[in-house]
């Protein structure tokens, strides 16, 4: 729902910026392949035309769902030691050591970046991977600033796809 919100707000913004149409409609666009690649039953027009003429919900739809998977949330910054940052993620679902993970931040642009270490916070331990479940969280530490409430997905792994 957070990606969702801050593509349709970054949207707003293009189309009611002065910028030349060719860089305008370019910018839409990579923002409808971003909402494609999040889960959903097909997209409606809602009730914004009224309940009369359009189908408010797709109820017989399919669901559809990219090669994506959620796999975290950060719920805390804590400081940085060594010119790395450190912080505390929920663990949804399985994250390894060199998994390409893309960091879609709340109000900035999203970035991508392979996870060089997992320290388990239960154990109290280096982990090679780490799964989700039972509130499970890690400690990452990476050289790049990223505001809690930042969402982790990664491409699901041939013969995870759910």
């Amino acid at each position: 729902l957070a990606n969702v919100v801050k593509i349709y707000k970054n949207a707003m913004r293009i189309y009611e910026s002065k910028a030349n149409l060719r860089i305008r409609e370019k910018k839409i666009r990579e923002l409808y392949e971003e909402l494609h690649k999040i889960s959903n039953r097909e997209f409606t027009t809602g009730f914004y035309f009224g309940t009369e003429k359009f189908k408010m919900q797709k109820y017989d739809a399919p669901y559809v769902r990219p090669d994506l998977e959620f796999c975290g949330e950060v719920l805390e910054r804590k400081e940085m030691v060594k010119g790395v940052w450190q912080y505390k993620v929920k663990v949804h679902n399985v994250i390894k050591i060199g998994d390409q993970i893309e960091f879609i931040l709340p109000q900035k642009e999203n970035f991508k970046m392979p996870i060089p270490t997992i320290y388990d916070l239960d154990k109290k331990e280096y982990v090679a991977e780490v799964h989700g479940g039972q509130d499970k969280a890690i400690l990452l530490q990476l050289n790049k600033e990223m505001p809690v409430m930042t969402i982790l997905r990664k491409k699901l792994e041939i013969g995870n796809k759910k």
